[in-house]
């Protein structure tokens, strides 16, 4: 029997070597089953929240993982450089994800993984503001780190990964000044 680990990366791999070769209009289910070679059932036994469920399990996988290391490590800049590396090293893949996904589950995920990573930043400064305070903190600054990566997704990627790196870098070091500002 297979590992459900080994299926999954099985079907990660297959989704991003489909979505690499060309921009596509649409990936439907039974499109990606056909070209992945797998049964319909074993892949709603893995994700059944279907294909939204597989792209999420694909970023978290690829690169989120190694992004939160850094995060947890209190290197934040190297952190936001993996995520940056990543969609610029894969940008068919990641434009292509981008538009099939739908956009209540993007902004969704965005909100969750900006929120973690500025929720992080926060756990130093913990003692010094209420919870209504960091949850202001938290929702003010991923609200505009979301709005960096969707501009950066709706021009096609077309603006270079270092700008990009440099404009979240400032609002993320920003937001670290105004912190240890209130100390």
């Amino acid at each position: 029997m297979v590992q459900p680990q080994v299926t999954k990366y099985y079907m990660g791999m297959a989704l991003m070597t489909a979505l690499s070769r060309q921009r596509k209009s649409k990936l439907t289910v039974t499109a990606f089953l056909k070209e992945a070679e797998i049964c319909r059932t074993t892949f709603y036994n893995h994700f059944p929240d279907g294909i939204c469920g597989l792209y999420r399990w694909l970023l978290e996988d690829r690169v989120l993982k190694e992004a939160r290391e850094s995060f947890e490590a209190g290197q934040w800049q190297a952190g936001c450089q993996v995520i940056i590396d990543f969609i610029a090293s894969n940008a068919n893949v990641c434009l292509n994800l981008y538009r099939f996904s739908d956009e209540t589950e993007r902004r969704r995920f965005f909100k969750r993984f900006s929120m973690d990573i500025l929720g992080s930043f926060l756990l130093k400064y913990q003692e010094q503001f209420t919870e209504s305070e960091r949850a202001c903190f938290i929702e003010f600054y991923s609200d505009a780190l979301i709005c960096q990566l969707e501009h950066w997704f709706d021009s096609g990627l077309k603006l270079p990964k270092e700008q990009l790196n440099e404009r979240v870098t400032f609002n993320l070091a920003h937001f670290q000044q105004i912190l240890a500002s209130e100390q």
